[in-house]
């Protein structure tokens, strides 16, 4: 079958790719850069792709044109913005837009295999589990408003019988990421710089392991919402991982959490872009310890997250993001 897949110049949407083509589907990209594409992929590279951009319309008709499947990866992805500033306002309408034409568009033409892929910050309340049948979060920052805004939009349409399957992952992160997505920059300074020890922890999932739960939710005639459970560890057991992995012991600070999220609401009244927000200290300090692995969505099953982590820092050293000290152990 033929696939469209957007963003698939990204981390999850190329390892998304590569995941379609494993399971023998043919792929078309809808890309904005070629050059790129041809960087991602080398000779492996699909021969259809369309170049445009997933908030043109006339792009998007082009790309959805004689497919029988859709998935779309395409978003911003950028938890350390402030709604107030351009660049969250921009965020806020490009996530939105290429829903509203890629999913919609998909949904016109009669397509019966659509995949969105949202984000469980679409659905984050504090203190409250993750539970897609709960509907959107009134969310505060601007990376979950955009989710949660593609979320309300895609809920209308399957609510009114569109085959739509919306996944919602935690964060990602693993090897061979074109650029530095959200969850590897993360991992990059919890080893180069500090860990937060503090309250709550942090939740990911290997983007191999999502890329093929995306392969197959494209073609399993369930549409529906599904959470997908990564690994949750709680802050200190972070730590030890790392110290464990690195053969070293990581820098990490005790840090109030409540405080965090102060500073958080502080720097979002600047009218800059600070590597902090609300939302960035809420997701740290706040997030649900609810992960069940492999209990979310049918699918392979995950990978164990001491190998995730390991692959992705010892990718990171071997891509030159994180020194030889700092990868310890897993140095290359």
């Amino acid at each position: 079958m033929l696939c469209l897949v957007t963003g698939g110049t990204g981390f999850v949407g190329s390892h998304t790719v590569r995941a379609l083509r494993a399971d023998g589907h043919d792929v078309r990209l809808l890309v904005r850069d070629r050059a790129k594409a041809e960087r991602v992929y080398g000779t492996g590279c699909p021969g259809d792709v369309i170049i445009g951009d997933a908030t043109d319309p006339a792009a998007v008709d082009t790309a959805l044109s004689g497919v029988e499947a859709v998935v779309h990866c395409a978003a911003v992805v950028a938890t350390d913005v402030s709604p107030r500033t351009h660049r969250g306002r921009e965020m806020h309408t490009v996530n939105v837009r290429s829903t509203e034409l890629v999913i919609g568009g998909a949904v016109h033409r009669g397509i019966d295999a659509i995949v969105y892929l949202s984000s469980q910050t679409a659905l984050f309340t504090p203190g409250a589990p993750i539970d897609a049948r709960s509907g959107p979060a009134v969310a505060r920052g601007a990376y979950a408003r955009s989710k949660a805004a593609g979320d309300s939009y895609v809920r209308a349409l399957q609510d009114d019988g569109a085959p739509v399957t919306t996944l919602y992952p935690p964060g990602v992160i693993g090897p061979d990421d074109p650029g530095l997505s959200e969850g590897n920059r993360a991992v990059r300074g919890f080893v180069s710089q500090l860990v937060p020890d503090t309250t709550s922890g942090y939740e990911v999932i290997d983007v191999r392991d999502l890329a093929a739960l995306i392969s197959a939710s494209a073609f399993d005639g369930r549409p529906g919402r599904r959470v997908v459970n990564g690994h949750f560890l709680r802050w200190c057991e972070l730590i030890a991982l790392f110290d464990d992995l690195t053969g070293r012991r990581v820098r990490r600070m005790r840090l109030n959490g409540a405080f965090l999220r102060a500073l958080g609401r502080a720097a979002d009244r600047v009218p800059l872009h600070l590597p902090l927000s609300a939302e960035t200290m809420e997701l740290a300090t706040a997030w649900p310890a609810t992960s069940a692995p492999g209990t979310g969505s049918p699918g392979p099953a995950l990978r164990d997250v001491r190998s995730s982590y390991a692959d992705t820092i010892r990718w990171l050293h071997r891509t030159g993001r994180i020194t030889r000290r700092q990868a310890g152990a897993l140095a290359s």
